[in-house]
């Protein structure tokens, strides 16, 4: 139920807020341009000259609509439909930046910072509407704009795909947010906003496939931090995320039957489905080792990756005792601060969908780390500020200090 306000409230405290929020953007802004301004004289590399350059259809927009008809064909040694990705936002996007660029690189670069840009300003803004902790948030936020992971994903066009699916995902979470608010009067236009933009981020990359999940999650991280039983925030909810299922199952209706993808091939897909399991561990201390030191950062991630064949091989055994570790620590960790839970739940859910439990083309990559990250960096940004805020219940004296070294950390 809605309240309209029936007497004028403190306006100083919330222009403090909107004039706190728009510096916040400000930051993210500036410091993203400092980080990626040198991309815009960068040229086409690796895929961009096949997606790009040498490929006639995205050369008319007239031909837009063959783009969400079928799965798009690029100039290339491929034969079967069934193996070209079917993602006709993104298609569409570069058919757009030709009409405005032709094949001049620095509008295909410009085009990928200003999506990373509004991506790391949603990233703060749905933190902030479902965390309900702004300082955090806001570190969040910006060293997710500026992690060396996302390198490949903001200097290559031919990865804009998941820019796009980022995009659109987190306006479908805000969306949902808003939508959902029990103190908004008008919440249909979120809630329809929120249901276009999920089939927008579907049609962008597969990975959007998780987002009925994340859903889940923020209502329930949302109540917990109101105070508002989560059970009954869901219940609530149900008829919201209900058609989130939906949309999502009638997308896979559509991809794998009215456009069918055979399985992929090369090496290793072939495998069965123990093999791909006995991965997994090694995928996820993969992943979460480089989001702690990024470093050697390579397109070609996969070749890292073992190829183990027992449960009891060394590679295996390292990984579920580090993963075990990792969890025990949570544990503890629970106790005092639940950010960094949320923040675990965030990463495995959207990681799930790139851990080849069902085979895709490649085993691991940095691109799927794209939107992982957020949650690995909510866990390490709560528990931080946990620590700094015991620290400071012991220590009055070192607040500022202990919030300059946080900052620099």
């Amino acid at each position: 139920m809605c309240h309209e306000p029936v007497e004028k409230k403190s306006e100083t405290r919330l222009a403090a807020f909107v004039s706190w929020r728009s510096a916040a953007y400000l930051v993210l802004a500036l410091t993203i341009g400092l980080a990626y301004g040198n991309s815009l004289k960068n040229s086409f590399v690796y895929d961009d000259h096949l997606q790009i350059v040498q490929n006639p259809n995205i050369k008319s927009l007239s031909g837009l609509r063959t783009y969400f008809q079928a799965p798009h064909k690029v100039v290339g040694p491929y034969e079967d439909v069934e193996n070209y990705p079917y993602r006709p936002v993104f298609w569409v996007s570069l058919a757009l930046d030709y009409f405005i660029w032709g094949v001049r690189p620095f509008g295909y670069h410009l085009t990928n910072v200003a999506l990373h840009m509004l991506n790391a300003f949603l990233v703060f803004t749905l933190l902030l509407a479902s965390l309900q902790a702004r300082v955090l948030s806001f570190v969040t936020a910006l060293l997710w704009a500026l992690h060396p992971v996302h390198t490949e994903v903001v200097n290559s066009p031919s990865t804009r795909v998941v820019l796009l699916y980022a995009l659109f995902y987190l306006l479908s979470l805000i969306f949902f947010l808003r939508g959902t608010d029990q103190a908004r009067c008008n919440q249909l236009p979120w809630l329809v906003g929120g249901f276009i933009a999920f089939p927008l981020s579907l049609l962008s990359y597969e990975m959007a496939v998780t987002l009925p999940a994340i859903a889940l999650l923020l209502d329930a991280a949302r109540a917990k931090r109101s105070g508002t039983p989560i059970g009954a925030s869901i219940r609530r909810n149900v008829p919201v995320h209900l058609v989130f299922l939906l949309s999502l199952i009638a997308y896979l209706v559509l991809r794998y039957l009215a456009l069918p993808v055979s399985a992929p091939r090369g090496a290793g897909f072939a495998q069965g489905l123990w093999p791909r399991l006995l991965r997994v561990p090694s995928i996820l201390t993969a992943d979460l080792s480089l989001l702690a030191f990024p470093r050697s950062l390579s397109i070609h991630r996969s070749v890292s990756i073992p190829h183990p064949h027992s449960i009891f091989e060394l590679d295996v055994l390292g990984s579920v005792l580090s993963i075990v570790l990792i969890a025990l620590a949570l544990g503890r960790l629970a106790k005092h601060c639940d950010g960094p839970l949320w923040g675990v739940a965030w990463f495995l859910l959207i990681e799930s969908s790139v851990l080849n439990l069902v085979p895709i083309y490649r085993v691991a990559a940095e691109r799927f780390l794209y939107l992982p990250s957020v949650g690995f960096l909510i866990a390490i940004v709560f528990a931080a500020g946990n620590l700094i805020d015991r620290l400071k219940s012991s220590r009055p004296q070192v607040k500022w200090s202990w919030y300059a070294a946080y900052l620099c950390s």
